[in-house]
């Protein structure tokens, strides 16, 4: 995974100096204690000058338990 910082395409490791658009919506709710996250996550990246065209889908879950 390149996508720490960089957008969710894994192409960059460094910001491009024309810069990244990225554009996200985050969505909790906590329930009895818990916490829990879904993760959709899309990326469509658009080689003008470097790489290639990808389109990527990622789905992840995860799950906190206050003590």
């Amino acid at each position: 995974m390149l996508h720490a910082f960089q957008g969710w395409a894994d192409k960059f490791l460094s910001t491009p100096s024309a810069g990244i658009e990225d554009l996200y919506v985050s969505i909790s709710r906590k329930y009895r204690g818990t916490s829990y996250a879904i993760d959709l996550k899309y990326a469509n990246y658009v080689a003008r000058s470097f790489a290639t065209d990808t389109q990527k889908l990622w789905i992840m879950m995860s799950a906190s338990f206050g003590l």
